[in-house]
Order: structure tokens, then sequence, then C-alpha cells
């Protein structure tokens, strides 16, 4: 018989449905979506530590004043902790969160069509978005300031439900 290398040291139990979930690179935290929540819990006790109710409609970037709640499709954590990118399942709104979940960015409201999955890379100066037909874009993030669309690889009309960016070498070229 086999042992496994791991064992189970917490089970956290939800209401709803979780859609995305992610732990931060230390391992002390778990980010995770539920309807339009994102919620961030102790990994070692599993205590929800902070819930926030992001995805709103914000006013800067829509006509309308529906502030109806969005679900949180996708969420993932930059390897060096400092943010979470998300977006929502309805609009594939892009939003770049702190890790005490408050908004720092919204990269748009609407994308037409939807994003459906996000990325970091490594070294956490480019965010990847794929959309539902297969284009995906290369976000430039630098700190604290806004993303910028920094390549746009045109679809071939097939929905991207993954993407992640890698790299082979030390010299920022990555591929998606």
């Amino acid at each position: 018989m086999v042992e496994a290398p791991y064992s189970i040291d917490q089970t956290i139990t939800y209401t709803n449905q979780v859609c995305s979930a992610a732990s931060s690179n230390d391992g002390r935290f778990i980010f995770s979506t539920t309807d339009e929540l994102i919620l961030k819990t102790d990994a070692a006790t599993g205590v929800q530590l902070k819930s926030n109710k992001i995805h709103v409609r914000d006013p800067e970037y829509t006509d309308s004043d529906d502030d109806a709640p969005k679900k949180i499709w996708k969420l993932r954590v930059a390897p060096n902790d400092e943010f979470i990118v998300t977006c929502e399942l309805e609009s594939g709104a892009l939003k770049v969160l702190h890790p005490d979940l408050e908004l720092i960015h919204c990269l748009g409201e609407t994308f037409d069509p939807p994003i459906f999955c996000v990325a970091v890379s490594p070294n956490c100066k480019l965010i990847a978005s794929g959309n539902q037909d297969g284009e995906v874009k290369i976000w430039e993030h630098r700190c604290w300031s806004k993303p910028k669309i920094k390549k746009t690889f045109e679809g071939n009309g097939y929905s991207v439900l993954k993407c992640c960016l890698q790299s082979q070498r030390r010299d920022d070229r990555y591929w998606c």
C-alpha cells in the first residue's frame, strides 16, 4: 500500500456554489468566489476572515444604474501575493484586487464577448485574459498603476476556458 504524501488538514464548508478558488502562495489564505462574493479564509483554521461584494456595477464604466450582484467566475492570485485578478460570468469584467479584497482597478465593466479566464505571469508584470471567441489579451501590470493591453491575439471562434503565462527564460518573454 502506498501512503499519500498529503493529508486533509481542514474542510471548509460553503453555503453557495464555489466557482473558483486559489490559495496564497505562502499557503496561509484561501481565496474563493461564491455567487457575487469573494471570500478570504484562514487556511489553518478554516475561519472566514473577510468577504466582499466587489462585483457590482461601477458607475465609472456603465450608463446603467443596475447594481445587481454579478457572479465572479474566475480568480487568480499573483505569484507574489500582492494582488488578485477576477472576472465576472455575465459581463466578463476584469478587476484587480488587493489581498484584503479591496478594489484596486477595474479594467472595464463589460467585455463583449465576456472574459472566461485569467492568469498572472510568474514575475507579476503581465495578466492574460481569454474570452468566449478565443481571443487572448495580454495586459501589462505595473505595481499599482492601471493595467493596459500590451498585445491581443485574435480568436478562432472557440472559447478560451483556461489560460496561463509561462516563461522558459528570464527575459520577460512569455507564451500563453
